[in-house]
């Protein structure tokens, strides 16, 4: 189909009025609902133009429309960010003028520092991240992204205006296939000296235990099961299983009737092995 044809009424239209609902507060200084809304058409409009003749397929033209409408939301809302922070009301200028008129100078009533503000000027960006968002410290700024896109318009405006600022770059620059600009105060746990290892302790090899039977002497091996049903095997070598097992039982060794099967079949192809060796040793010697 032709993406010309996909109107702005419908899904494109129904997304973007819950996009804003959500995001409003972001870019309020700036824009209300009604042009938020119109903002969002205007970026329809422009991308369904541009991509004409290169997207086949409404959901790739929904795609395209959401990735712009984020990244054009974050690039407004550095610019809300920035509005707070020189909006200064006419109320506060008036009541100034006013004091500078009464008294000749300003008072020190109007400049009283407020503690909670001394102390949030003296945090790291990432201190105060850290504090208000209610995390560990040592959370990773990508999770700490993570916690602040969840926040609620009430929450969000407690945040001080370097956080905010940190927050919309990072989020534009991830958008554009960057990374998030470093959060003032962290210390990636990579770059922290690690403690010094303990050493370990030296292994004192044991000495060869001292070999005590005389010259000459012969070395039995240990008497055990398997080693006792081979010396019948190799004793009786057409023996039966069960002869085999019943020879095993009267010395009051039990062992499973596979086992015993496995052991006789395989010394009965040792035994075949050596004998088609053998004649082939001699045959070559008759040859030769």
């Amino acid at each position: 189909m032709d993406i010309i044809d996909v109107g702005w009424e419908g899904p494109f239209e129904g997304w973007s009025k819950k996009f804003v609902v959500k995001n409003l507060w972001r870019v309020e200084p700036l824009m209300e609902y009604a042009d938020a809304v119109q903002e969002c058409c205007l970026l329809f409009l422009t991308i369904r133009k541009h991509y004409r003749d290169k997207v086949d397929n409404p959901g790739w033209l929904m795609s395209l429309f959401k990735t712009t409408v984020n990244n054009h939301w974050n690039t407004i809302s550095l610019k809300a960010s920035a509005k707070r922070v020189m909006e200064i009301s006419k109320e506060d200028l008036t009541s100034v003028a006013d004091a500078i008129a009464t008294d000749g100078a300003v008072t020190m009533g109007i400049f009283t520092r407020n503690p909670k503000a001394t102390k949030e000027a003296s945090m790291t960006v990432y201190q105060e991240l850290v504090e208000k968002l209610g995390v560990k410290p040592g959370v990773a700024p990508k999770d700490l992204m993570d916690a602040i896109g969840a926040l609620e318009e009430t929450k969000w405006n407690t945040l001080s205006d370097p956080a905010q600022t940190w927050y919309n770059k990072s989020a534009t620059a991830m958008m554009d296939g960057g990374q998030i600009l470093p959060c003032e105060g962290y210390e990636a746990a990579s770059e922290k000296p690690k403690p010094a290892a303990a050493p370990k302790p030296a292994v004192v090899k044991k000495p060869r235990a001292v070999d005590l039977k005389p010259p000459g002497a012969k070395y039995r091996y240990k008497e055990t099961e398997t080693n006792r049903l081979f010396d019948l095997i190799v004793a009786d070598p057409d023996a039966t299983d069960d002869s085999i097992s019943a020879a095993l039982a009267k010395e009051g060794i039990t062992l499973a009737a596979s086992t015993v099967t496995l052991h006789v079949n395989m010394y009965r192809r040792f035994r075949a092995a050596e004998v088609r060796r053998s004649q082939a040793s001699g045959k070559s010697a008759a040859s030769g």
